[in-house]
């Protein structure tokens, strides 16, 4: 760890860091005989996060590629790193680059699916109030994997909040951002019904129209619940 600390430290020479890089991925992939590996790793939290934040586009990817590598691997073991990633992972998904957009958006994907704690959860909602549309519409988007993959009893203490951040959305300026929140009230509403029915009553009637539109038909299920029934009413 002394060794990649030096090496990730190097700003002038990115070709080094890119290498670090390789070699922290080959030690999480060995990390089960690594006693104390993740309360170690936490001393390289700001250093690996900073490679994300760069503009060459082969070091932001082989640090996505170590982050996700950690997720997968430690799971809610790396909450606290997981959820310091999320909001810089998220707000490079706005920048010009492609591949760097696409590799932070897949990377902070696959973190929330293996990662699955309330922490993480809670820092996807500081892009929510993020002045970039595309940033708020890939906020929701990984938004959605949480409400779809968690379970409910580690979502519960943060309905409130989620609401609130899906009831932004579907009063964003842009419809991307209204698309990717009417996916998330359905996903939310999955979850607490009796607070999706609440929260449907609140909202507008043209809204409401369009949530119902859009509501998931139940297929392959022989039944659904009489509240999901009495939503699409």
């Amino acid at each position: 760890m002394d060794a990649l600390q030096r090496s990730l430290e190097k700003r002038d020479d990115w070709a080094e860091r890119c290498r670090s890089l390789k070699r922290l991925q080959g030690l999480v992939m060995g990390s089960s005989q690594l006693e104390g590996f993740v309360l170690a790793l936490l001393r390289l939290r700001e250093l690996l996060l900073a490679q994300v934040t760069d503009l060459r586009s082969a070091l932001v990817r082989e640090a996505c590629v170590a982050l996700r590598l950690l997720a997968e691997a430690f799971g809610s073991e790396i909450e606290v790193l997981a959820a310091a990633a999320l909001p810089v992972l998220l707000r490079s998904t706005s920048v010009t680059i492609l591949v760097i957009a696409e590799s932070c958006f897949r990377c902070a994907c696959a973190i929330v699916g293996a990662c699955q704690a309330p922490r993480v959860v809670q820092a996807l909602l500081e892009p929510m109030s993020a002045r970039s549309g595309v940033q708020r519409h890939r906020g929701l988007q990984v938004l959605l994997l949480a409400l779809q993959s968690h379970p409910t009893e580690r979502l519960e203490r943060l309905a409130e909040p989620l609401q609130k951040a899906i009831r932004d959305g579907l009063e964003d300026a842009r419809e991307e951002v209204r698309g990717s929140a009417r996916q998330c009230f359905w996903a939310f509403t999955q979850k607490f019904e009796e607070r999706g029915l609440r929260f449907l009553a609140l909202l507008d009637p043209a809204r409401q129209r369009q949530l119902k539109a859009e509501a998931p038909t139940g297929e392959g299920e022989n039944c659904e619940s009489g509240h999901m029934r009495r939503i699409r009413s």
